[in-house]
């Protein structure tokens, strides 16, 4: 991604989130990401402040910040829904799961990755 998509992106769905509002909507529920919360372990909570370290998380927090700000001029309810890591069906065959899933089928009796040291939050797309 460059970063003149970073830029074009947020505020088109900015504009597109502050139309609706300006037409009457009043809840928004909008799908945020874990990556706002940048290169953090461990428990994370929505109290957090975001720190993201990505061009993903870095745009999905911006957006975020200014649907809070046109919540003070235009009151609405905001619903910001991060998701972590999904897993299920249609899943990129590179991602970690996908691959270590393919290791078993296939009977392989190591499967290298990292020391196991992160923790992560898988939830089934179901």
């Amino acid at each position: 991604m460059t970063h003149s998509l970073i830029f074009k992106t947020p505020p088109a769905d900015y504009r597109f989130i502050r139309n609706m509002v300006l037409s009457g909507v009043r809840r928004v529920l909008v799908t945020g990401t874990c990556f706002e919360y940048g290169l953090q372990n461990g428990c994370l909570s929505e109290e957090m402040l975001t720190a993201p370290v990505t061009p993903y998380g870095f745009a999905k927090d911006v957006l975020r910040k200014s649907l809070v700000m046109l919540q003070e001029i235009h009151p609405f309810t905001l619903q910001w829904v991060r998701l972590f890591y999904l897993y299920g069906p249609g899943q990129n065959p590179k991602s970690l799961l996908s691959q270590l899933d393919a290791a078993i089928d296939r009977g392989d009796l190591v499967f290298r990755m990292s020391g196991g040291e992160q923790l992560r939050d898988y939830l089934p797309v179901e």
